[in-house]
Formats: structure tokens, C-alpha cells, sequence
């Protein structure tokens, strides 16, 4: 606006300005939403750190179960070997062998199958744990308590 009046001139000049000044509240909101979002990738790190760890860890039983079943199957042989030559030797009259040494040599054969099948029982075990850990155990309602799973 102007104003001339005489020998003298005013000048005014208005401006009005909206800035945005009061926006506390709004950035308040952002940084809360940006402190979540940080927190949410941490826990997604967290969460896949565990995952792997855990499936490492199952490979890691389940070869250690595949190692013993070997381990087991090999003793139940030596507990054969053994049973078939006290067998044997009793047999010929080898006089240090007798029915003791054969009794001996079935119970370590009874204990050396029981090994085995407890061994059996841990790698399928092992297995669906490893299934479990994975997120691949599928479990057939139609076949029964575990289904087709260990197939």
C-alpha cells in the first residue's frame, strides 16, 4: 500500500506468511515410526539369526545320528562275529571257551541290537527336528500320526 500526501511518501508493504512452525507433533510421529521400523529389522535379523543357527545345529545332530547308527551297525557286527565264535569254539572243544563266554557273547549281541535300534529311533528323530527347523515338515492327516514324512 502507498500512501503520498505532500512532499513526503509512505510506502508499506504487508506479508503474511504461513510457516510451518508448529509441527512438533508431526515429527514426533515420524521419528517414533522410524525408531519402530529400526526395531522391526533388528528383530527380523535376530529371528534369521536364530532360524540358521538352529538348522545348523540339526544338520549338525543329524550327522552325528547317522555317524552312531554306523558306529552301532559295525558293533552289532563284531557282536555277531563274536557269538558265532564262541559258538565255534565251543563247538571244537576249545578248552578257554565255555557256555559262559557264549551267554556273554549274547547278551553283548542283545545289547549291541538294542544300541542300534535306539540309535535308528535318534536319527529319525533328529531328522524330523531338522524338518521342523526348516519349516519343510509336512505331516499327512490321511497316513497316520506322521504320515509319509520319513519316506
Amino acid at each position: 500500500a502507498a500512501e503520498i500526501s505532500g512532499d513526503s511518501a509512505r510506502y508499506g508493504v504487508g506479508l503474511n506468511l504461513d510457516l510451518p512452525v508448529d509441527q512438533l507433533p508431526e515429527r514426533n510421529v515420524y521419528r517414533a515410526s522410524l525408531i519402530r521400523l529400526e526395531r522391526a529389522k533388528r528383530a527380523v535379523e535376530e529371528l534369521t539369526d536364530v532360524v540358521v543357527a538352529d538348522v545348523r545345529s540339526s544338520l549338525r545332530n543329524l550327522k552325528n545320528a547317522r555317524l552312531t547308527v554306523r558306529i552301532q551297525q559295525q558293533s552289532l557286527e563284531v557282536a555277531r562275529q563274536r557269538l558265532e565264535f564262541a559258538n565255534e569254539s565251543l563247538r571244537l572243544g576249545v578248552a578257554s571257551v565255555d557256555t559262559e563266554d557264549i551267554v556273554d557273547a549274547q547278551d553283548a549281541l542283545l545289547s549291541a541290537q538294542e544300541s542300534l535300534d535306539s540309535a535308528n529311533a535318534s536319527l529319525r528323530i533328529q531328522l524330523l527336528q531338522l524338518l521342523r527347523d526348516t519349516g519343510t515338515l509336512r505331516v499327512d492327516p490321511e497316513a497316520g500320526l506322521l504320515g509319509t514324512a520319513l519316506q
